[in-house]
C-alpha cells in the first residue's frame, strides 16, 4: 500500500488521451481514510519532474538521492492527479517528514490562493 510521502512511478492519460508514464509524490491514499471502504484506492499526487524552471509559485526542490532520485527535481503543487493505486507500478522510495513539511505547506499555500480565486467570482 502507498503512503503519503512515497515516489511512485506511474503510467497516466495526459489531456489527448495519450498514455504517459512519470514519477510523482503521494499527498494522500483513500485506503489510509477510514472515511472510505478497502474498495477506494485512489491516491492523489503531484508531479514530480527535472525540468528546471521557477516559474511556478508552488514548487519543493528535491535533491539527487531524496527517495532514491537520481536528479534534482522539483515537486510541483500545481501539477495535482488522481489515479487508482494499479496504476503505480514501481516505489522509488519516500520523503523524509521534514521535507514533507515543506511539500504540505506550499500545497496549503496554493489550495488558498485557488479558493481565494474561486471567491472573487462569487
Amino acid at each position: 500500500m502507498y503512503r503519503t510521502g512515497d515516489v511512485v512511478c506511474a503510467s497516466y492519460g495526459d489531456f489527448n488521451g495519450e498514455k504517459r508514464v512519470g514519477i510523482f509524490l503521494v499527498l494522500y491514499n483513500e485506503r489510509q481514510d477510514r472515511c472510505y471502504s478497502s474498495s477506494h484506492s485512489n491516491l492523489m499526487v503531484c508531479k514530480v519532474t527535472t525540468n528546471n524552471f521557477q516559474g511556478d509559485s508552488y514548487v519543493v526542490k528535491l535533491y539527487k538521492g531524496e527517495a532514491n532520485l537520481t536528479d534534482d527535481c522539483l515537486v510541483n503543487l500545481s501539477k495535482i492527479h488522481t489515479f487508482t493505486s494499479e496504476q503505480a507500478y514501481k516505489l522509488l522510495g519516500r520523503l523524509s517528514p521534514a521535507t514533507m513539511v515543506r511539500v504540505f505547506k506550499e500545497y496549503h499555500k496554493f489550495q488558498e490562493e485557488v479558493s481565494a480565486q474561486i471567491m472573487e467570482l462569487f
